[in-house]
This record gives structure tokens, C-alpha cells and sequence, in this order.
């Protein structure tokens, strides 16, 4: 797959998306981030104590999207580079 592309070329590549920070979309579509932020009101507003749903993941749920909307799914390379 990367057979025409040379060591010194990758290395530049990996160095560009390491010094990156992202940008904020100029146009984010933020539909799917309403919709998670609406499911979860619907959801707690008919919340069962009988349930065994893990409510704290919903909220991870709605930060990654939250992120993915402002920043593209290429956020991740960037936060899981830093984070380590």
C-alpha cells in the first residue's frame, strides 16, 4: 500500500500531523451532536431505577461527538499523540 512512498516521506507526514493542532470546521454539521443531546434527555427524563444502563457513558458518548463536530473525526490523532 505504501510501497511508492519513501521512509523520509512518512516521517515528514507523522511529523506534520504531531506539530498540528486542530482547527475548528468553518461549517460543522451539528446534527448528530442535537439528536445525542436530545436522545439523553429523553432518556433520563424516563429513567427507570430499574435499569442497568451506564448513564456516565452516554455523557462520553456526547463528548466525543460534541468534539467530532467541532473538530472533525481527525481530532483523535491529535488528542490520543498528546495524551500519551
Amino acid at each position: 500500500m505504501f510501497d511508492n512512498i519513501s521512509t523520509k516521506d512518512l516521517q515528514a507526514e507523522l511529523n506534520r500531523r504531531q506539530e498540528t493542532k486542530p482547527k475548528k470546521l468553518s461549517c460543522p454539521n451539528i446534527i448528530p451532536l442535537q439528536k445525542m443531546c436530545q436522545d439523553y434527555i429523553n432518556l433520563i427524563d424516563t429513567k427507570d431505577p430499574r435499569d442497568n444502563l451506564n448513564y456516565d457513558d452516554f455523557t462520553e458518548y456526547i463528548f466525543e461527538c460534541a468534539m467530532e463536530t467541532v473538530f472533525g473525526k481527525d481530532v483523535w490523532e491529535f488528542i490520543n499523540l498528546k495524551e500519551q
